[in-house]
């Protein structure tokens, strides 16, 4: 899967998150801002941002497995000279939302 088509697949899966879970994973993945700082600009404790970052990765993530199983599927061994697979760690590294 192209890394373009990653981003894609993970702002559509973005899109079906509430605002307040959708809010977290903005301010902490692209506005690189720490626990401590989002709750201070929200408002509220750190373990309700930890909470919240933990419910949307879990969220995005069961948005994407179709698309990793499949690319898992893609990916098989058939012989030595063949390519390992790709790991999902490899992609959720590709799309940025995963630590």
């Amino acid at each position: 899967m192209e890394t373009q088509e990653v981003r894609d697949r993970v702002q559509k899966a973005m899109g079906k998150l509430t605002l307040p879970l959708r809010t977290v994973v903005i301010l902490y993945y692209y506005n690189n801002m720490t626990i401590p700082e989002i709750a201070m600009v929200l408002g509220c404790v750190q373990g309700t941002v930890k909470s919240r970052l933990h419910n949307a990765r879990k969220l995005i993530e069961k948005e994407l497995k179709p698309y990793i199983d499949d690319e898992k599927q893609k990916c098989t061994v058939k012989s030595t000279n063949t390519p390992a697979p790709i790991k999902v760690e490899e992609l959720h590294n590709d799309a940025g939302f995963f630590g």
